[in-house]
């Protein structure tokens, strides 16, 4: 069950797992808001954890740009034994190259993140116990998510996901049993528990059902993928420095507004992972494998396929959420120990947070592309340029605007690199992907989205009395539906996604007709 082979079956049953697994994570961010609302704790529990997320995020993508497509090359080309010792020392220098990071952190938390962080030391002390409590974790993520590329990489596209879930379920049983009681600290216990979980569990299956074993036995890298890894490294470095430059500034505002960037980041994380990352993983393997065997266009008629798809619908729900920011931050944060103003602070954050998902979607099919042909030495340039970019124009913007300079930075800096990551590099590395067509579909139908959102937001928007719960939901429910409505009409004088509306009918009409003839 947990294996599938099908590209088209994973897609439906990873997404709809992710889904699942995301309003788990949804659900946990909502308890720790109710039960501790915005404060300098949470603050501090979610810089230190950010901090770590850091090299963890880093040591996932050599995973999924070198690792992933390496364990299936040596799979391939040579034998699973052979596979499986690469992976195995792998997991050695991880372990090991992660132990000792933690360890060190442990012993000097005050001393390191006091130089780290623009919080006080008096502060740094206070939580010292939440601090402790997040640093193993760096050691148990790190294992965790190379363990599960290893599955992704056998096709066992579900298993991170049900793993996500029991994590959420032990964060939030923690924070409910143990709130009053521990305060902050037992949403620290509860990510500690959670991560272990997941460790125990993961090397069980590495061992027992990959039938791993471990060994001091050096396996030799080969030289591409040695090369590819210090592309990768180098490429991630701007990407460190930046996000951790991010982190530095939001601590220094006052108590509550990096919680708050963090509740309005958990939520777009929940939508990026379930329309992007899972789509963009399984079509990733299998542009791996067109690739390989040189069917260029089959290669381009699956990017174009999904590209438009996607687009298609994640383009309305994008310009849905910013319509609806403030109401949606209501609806799952406005209670408990949240106040007005930190719905207003949260809501701010998402509703530029949410605009990125299109060009972060866009720039998730490139990467595949470059994995699938290798040449991380070009995307190593264009991350530092990404990255140049962002900073520039956030330490602009978070100077003369505070702290919503962020995520309007992130915004700006991702449509100016998409469209230069497709005007040159694909142009250049690509090219028997249809560039015109993918313009083409992106300008109009971006186009139709900023004049909807324009004229529904100078019109209906505010014509809403949302005081309560139903009138917010009343609010998202009508500006939703008018959306819509203006959008599938206005989309059948697009000629691509009229095709789109056309085969999405087809595609329910067909089916509906077997449903009732089986049932006749």
């Amino acid at each position: 069950m947990l294996q599938i082979k099908s590209t088209n079956k994973a897609i439906v049953f990873s997404m709809s797992l992710s889904l699942i697994a995301k309003i788990m994570t949804l659900l946990q961010s909502q308890v720790i808001s109710y039960s501790f609302g915005m404060q300098r704790s949470t603050d501090i529990l979610f810089s230190v954890l950010s901090m770590i997320m850091l090299i963890t995020s880093f040591v996932n993508t050599i995973n999924q740009s070198v690792m992933v497509p390496s364990i299936i090359n040596i799979r391939t080309s040579k034998s699973e034994d052979e596979s499986k010792g690469f992976i195995s020392y792998i997991y050695l220098i991880y372990f090991i190259a992660a132990a000792i990071i933690s360890s060190i952190l442990f012993m000097f938390p005050v001393e390191l993140f006091d130089s780290a962080l623009k919080y006080s030391t008096e502060e740094i002390k206070n939580n010292i116990d939440i601090i402790r409590f997040i640093i193993p974790t760096f050691l148990l993520i790190i294992i965790n998510q190379y363990i599960l590329d290893v599955f992704t990489s056998y096709r066992y596209f579900t298993l991170p996901m049900l793993l996500d879930m029991l994590k959420n379920i032990l964060i939030i049983a923690f924070v409910l049993v143990f709130k009053d009681k521990l305060s902050v600290l037992s949403l620290a216990m509860g990510v500690f528990m959670g991560n272990l979980a997941q460790f125990v569990i993961v090397n069980f299956l590495l061992f027992f059902k990959l039938k791993c074993r471990l060994s001091f036995k050096r396996f030799r890298l080969e030289t591409q993928a040695k090369r590819n890894i210090r592309f990768v490294v180098l490429g991630q470095i701007t990407k460190i420095a930046n996000d951790y430059i991010v982190i530095f500034l939001l601590s220094g505002f006052a108590a509550g507004v990096y919680t708050a960037m963090d509740y309005g980041q958990r939520i777009n994380t929940v939508v990026a992972s379930v329309l992007i990352g899972q789509i963009s993983t399984v079509i990733g393997l299998n542009f791996i494998d067109l690739y390989a065997k040189k069917k260029f266009g089959e290669m381009n008629h699956e990017f174009l396929k999904y590209f438009k798809l996607c687009l298609f619908f994640l383009l309305p729900f994008c310009f849905i959420m910013f319509l609806n920011a403030e109401y949606i931050i209501s609806i799952l944060f406005g209670w408990g120990k949240m106040t007005e103003n930190d719905v207003k602070v949260t809501g701010s954050f998402f509703r530029l947070f949410i605009l990125n998902l299109p060009a972060l979607f866009v720039d998730s099919m490139i990467v595949r592309l470059i994995i699938a042909k290798q040449i991380q030495k070009i995307s190593f340039i264009w991350s530092i340029f990404s990255n140049v970019l962002t900073l520039s124009i956030m330490f602009v913007l978070v100077n003369t605007m505070g702290y919503i300079g962020y995520p309007l930075s992130l915004l700006i800096s991702n449509i100016i690199y998409m469209l230069l990551f497709l005007s040159f590099l694909v142009r250049k590395q690509f090219e028997f992907i249809d560039l015109k067509a993918i313009f083409r579909f992106i300008f109009q139908n971006a186009l139709f989205n900023v004049i909807i959102t324009v004229v529904i937001w100078n019109t209906i928007k505010n014509m809403f009395v949302s005081n309560s719960l139903v009138g917010r939901f009343g609010a998202v429910a009508c500006i939703s539906i008018v959306y819509m409505v203006v959008y599938i009409a206005a989309s059948f004088f697009i000629k691509d996604s009229r095709e789109i509306e056309t085969k999405i009918f087809r595609f329910f009409t067909s089916n509906f007709k077997k449903l009732i003839f089986k049932k006749v």
